[in-house]
């Protein structure tokens, strides 16, 4: 980067053009930003398109400068988001709609270039356990709105420690194990801790909506 310099280089030169030089005193400076401000102004689209095709040329540098960028301004990227959540939500939406095509293409792209590492990282223990607990949720309330009562933290650790355990025992024996509603919904049975247990899968489908 040139370092600033208090007196100009070329006094008899237009700023813009000392600038082009090298000079970089207060006059240079302001006598290219209007120079450039002007230019803006006479070609509203020239930038856009630019910066579009700088982008497509340099997709690696400016995910890299952007990582690099979060990493030294997380705090203050932290800070802003909370104070502007709802303007973001906004923003957000907006953009999905006028660009919901763009986002289906970059998004299939995405998916094609990355299979084998979204494939992994789908499966670690803490996403399969939290889609169980979705699916098992869903079907509760296919069944009934009344089936899936709301959980304090308490009940919701409880809840999730449930999962866990059949995960990691199925894992570790090899055996598929199954979280299962004492009282089954189709009789009633809430969607709580209070309600489940752990049962292997061939038990499980020996008792089906039984009450054991």
């Amino acid at each position: 980067m040139t370092t600033p310099n208090t007196t100009c280089l070329y006094p008899q030169l237009a700023p813009s053009t000392a600038y082009d030089k090298g000079c970089r005193c207060a006059r240079c400076i302001e006598g290219r930003r209007i120079v450039v401000d002007k230019f803006k102004e006479k070609n509203p689209d020239y930038y856009k398109i630019y910066h579009k095709e700088w982008y497509a040329k340099n997709v690696k540098q400016k995910l890299a400068s952007s990582i690099q960028y979060y990493k030294n301004n997380a705090e203050k990227i932290k800070i802003y988001r909370e104070g502007n959540a709802e303007k973001i939500k906004t923003q957000k939406k907006l953009y999905r709609k006028n660009n919901a095509e763009k986002l289906k293409v970059y998004e299939a792209m995405y998916y094609q270039e990355n299979t084998e590492r979204l494939r992994l990282k789908r499966r670690t223990p803490v996403r399969v356990i939290r889609a169980a607990m979705n699916r098992a949720k869903c079907r509760m309330l296919r069944m009934g709105k009344h089936l899936v009562p709301p959980l304090n933290p308490d009940e919701q650790a409880r809840l999730y420690k449930f999962y866990e355990t059949r995960y990691y025992l199925s894992e570790s024996t090899g055996v598929m194990h199954h979280v299962d509603h004492i009282v089954p919904g189709s009789k009633g049975g809430l969607h709580h801790p209070d309600n489940l247990q752990i049962l292997t899968a061939s038990e499980n489908c020996k008792k089906k909506d039984k009450i054991l």
